[in-house]
């Protein structure tokens, strides 16, 4: 596993030269709209660019850089993404919106062409599955067997052979896809499953990184070891001695074993009793001497920066914020400030919303504070639209979940309050305005 001390660019597949090359799509039903464009890292999307469609719905963007792995768009109103494979060559293609599903029509990329055709045999395997059972139903003196004889040919025939060996991206994460996606009942078949999940996990080369499928497998991992629990108690035991084996054998020295640590804090992050768990080893880490990857260093330093009684984090406004007299947070004086992190599309902060309103004049009134909000955006017109009765200052870059207002601050919830002193100093991070108003009592 000391091979995975290596330069972290290398490991996600990305090298800084001059090699460039172009996504370009047309979507049928999608003009004049935003999509962002992410690239799979090792534990999550990373966001490179939001682009915008024209009157035909077409966009086209150069990747600046080399990059072999997964790439996705993003559609910005509906939250609805769609992977290709980047094998480092161009890729175009079209197709329209359905609902919460990108429908594909045509593709020129050849890695991406050869994971189509491997859908589609998969689909058509599915039929011909069906209708050979089906036809054990019927003699050969009933003409609706002939029917069916004529339809698997049929697909028999449109069914393409594929060299998979030729793309090796696709094969791994076909692999992966069937072990995840296994039924295990037996304890003989858990044990097979966790065991192959664990290789994979702790052996695989930099497609592991390259594919991010790293949280696809500790999901898995987890729920696996859960078994044979008989309560809460036990299933917090399983879940820490199994995770504990884990990182053990990974190695939270190497890069493996960090990404490793990412993922699974990002999971235990929702709940107070895993949390403590992740936190032990990325504080152990905060003291080691070895290399650490981009992603925990940042993680570290926004657990290390949003401690109750330290400086809140310096956040900058972007040129969407409402009061382009602020250039950063701390140029608002007030007494208090209540920094809330939400989005228009989040049902609890729609309920929220209302309530923070009415709280607002008082809270300006008689504590002399100020609210300022920042909006996970992916649409500007929907960060418009639920911001238009709203009087302090609010504020969105239109990165979705990728924006420093969510990373610097660890947020991976809305909404998510954050109440500051005068000095901007952190008092406490609360779930609703109730507990804001409780604060205050």
């Amino acid at each position: 596993m000391k091979k995975y001390i290596c330069i972290f660019a290398a490991i996600i597949g990305i090298n800084f030269s001059f090699s460039q090359f172009v996504l370009k799509g047309t979507i049928e039903n999608y003009p004049n709209k935003n999509l962002l464009i992410y690239k799979k890292g090792a534990t999550d999307r990373i966001y490179i660019e939001t682009v915008s469609t024209d009157n035909s719905g077409t966009f086209s963007y150069k990747i600046p850089y080399e990059f072999h792995g997964l790439l996705s768009i993003m559609f910005a109103k509906e939250k609805v993404y769609h992977d290709f494979f980047s094998d480092n060559k161009d890729i175009t293609f079209s197709g329209f919106l359905q609902g919460e599903n990108f429908k594909q029509t045509s593709i020129k990329s050849e890695i991406n062409q050869a994971y189509s055709s491997i859908e589609q045999n998969e689909m058509m395997n599915y039929k011909l599955l069906y209708l050979t059972e089906l036809n054990k139903l019927y003699t050969e003196k009933e003409g609706f067997k002939s029917t069916i004889d004529t339809e698997i040919n049929r697909l028999k025939s449109l069914q393409q052979p594929i060299d998979v060996e030729k793309f090796p991206l696709i094969s791994y994460v076909m692999d992966i896809k069937n072990l995840t996606e296994q039924q295990a009942s037996t304890e003989e078949e858990i044990s097979e499953n966790l065991s192959q999940i664990r290789n994979h996990l702790l052996n695989d080369g930099v497609e592991l990184e390259q594919s991010g499928l790293i949280k696809s497998l500790i999901l898995p991992y987890i729920n696996l070891s859960l078994s044979g629990a008989t309560d809460k108690n036990d299933q917090l035991t399983k879940i820490k001695s199994s995770v504990e084996t884990l990182l053990k054998d990974a190695d939270i020295e190497t890069t493996r074993g960090q990404n490793i640590l990412l993922a699974i804090n990002d999971f235990f992050e929702s709940y107070e009793e895993l949390k403590p768990i992740t936190n032990a080893y990325i504080t152990e880490l905060s003291k080691a001497k070895c290399s650490i990857t981009p992603e925990l260093k940042d993680k570290m330093t926004y657990k290390n920066n949003l401690q109750v009684g330290k400086p809140f984090p310096v956040i900058s406004f972007s040129k969407n914020a409402s009061n382009k007299k602020y250039k950063k947070l701390t140029d608002i004086k007030s007494d208090y400030k209540l920094v809330i992190v939400w989005a228009s599309w989040c049902p609890h902060c729609q309920k929220e919303k209302a309530e923070v309103q009415n709280f607002y004049a008082q809270f300006k009134n008689d504590k002399k504070g100020e609210i300022i909000s920042f909006g996970l955006e992916s649409s500007l017109e929907d960060y418009q639209e639920f911001n238009k009765d709203i009087t302090w200052t609010y504020d969105s870059d239109i990165k979705y979940w990728s924006t420093p207002h969510a990373e610097m601050l660890g947020v991976t919830s809305t909404p998510t309050f954050f109440i500051l002193d005068k000095n901007n100093n952190l008092l406490a991070i609360k779930n609703n305005i109730q507990e804001v108003k409780d604060y205050f009592k």
